[in-house]
C-alpha cells in the first residue's frame, strides 16, 4: 500500500508542478508531495507496532490520506480551469443522449418516490464510506483490514487522479433548477446538505 502512496504522491506532484509558479499554495502542496513520496522508505525502516491499537492505526493510515487527498482535490479543481473539460462532458452528453441528462431527467420525471429513493441511494454511499472500514476495524483480521483498506485506498485515489488529470465542475455549471415538489423533500436536501 506504502508504494501506491509513494506513486500517487509523484503523479500529484507532477500535477501541482505547473501551477506552483503562480500560486503559494501550490508550492506548498507540491513540497508536502514530494515529501510524502519518501513515507514508504521512511514506514519500511519502521519495525511494525506490536500493540493492536497501533497496529490498525498503522495499516488504516492510509485511508486518512485518501481524506485528505479528496479535500486537497477541491484545491486544485479552484485554480484551474475547468470549462474546456466541462464543455466537452456536456457536448458528449449532447451527442450520446441529445442534452444533459441532469436537466432532460429532471424536467420529465417529477415522481417524488423516485427521486427520494435515488437520493437515498446517493446518500448510502457515505455509509459504505465510513461504514465498511468501521466495520473491518471492528470484526476483520488484520488481513481482511489490510485487503480491504487496499481496496478502498485504491478505488479513490484512481478516482481522484482521474478527476485531479482531467478536473471538470459537472452539472453544477448548468442552470439547474430543480422542481418544487422534489426538493422539498427529506432526502433531497439532506443530500444537499452533505454535498
Amino acid at each position: 500500500m506504502d508504494w501506491w502512496l509513494c506513486a500517487f504522491n509523484i503523479a500529484m506532484a507532477v500535477l501541482w508542478a505547473p501551477l506552483a509558479p503562480a500560486h503559494p499554495t501550490a508550492r506548498l502542496l507540491l513540497g508536502c508531495h514530494l515529501l510524502a513520496a519518501t513515507l514508504p522508505m521512511l514506514l519500511g525502516w519502521a519495525p511494525p507496532p506490536r500493540a493492536r491499537a497501533l497496529r490498525l492505526v498503522y495499516d488504516a493510515y492510509p485511508l486518512a490520506w485518501a481524506a485528505a487527498f479528496w479535500t486537497e482535490l477541491d484545491l486544485h479543481t479552484r485554480f484551474v480551469n475547468t470549462l474546456r473539460d466541462d464543455q466537452a462532458l456536456l457536448s458528449l452528453d449532447r451527442a450520446v443522449f441529445g442534452g444533459h441528462l441532469n436537466q432532460a431527467w429532471l424536467a420529465k420525471m417529477q415522481a417524488g418516490a423516485l427521486s427520494e429513493l435515488m437520493y437515498l441511494l446517493y446518500l448510502s454511499y457515505y455509509l459504505l464510506l465510513v461504514g465498511v472500514p468501521v466495520f473491518l476495524f471492528f470484526r476483520g483480521t488484520e488481513a481482511q483490514v489490510r485487503e480491504g483498506v487496499l481496496r478502498i485506498v485504491l478505488a479513490y485515489l484512481g478516482c481522484i487522479l482521474v478527476h485531479a488529470w482531467w478536473p471538470t465542475i459537472g452539472p453544477a455549471v448548468l442552470p439547474l433548477q430543480f422542481p418544487a415538489p422534489l426538493s422539498a423533500r427529506w432526502f433531497f436536501r439532506l443530500s444537499h446538505w452533505i454535498a
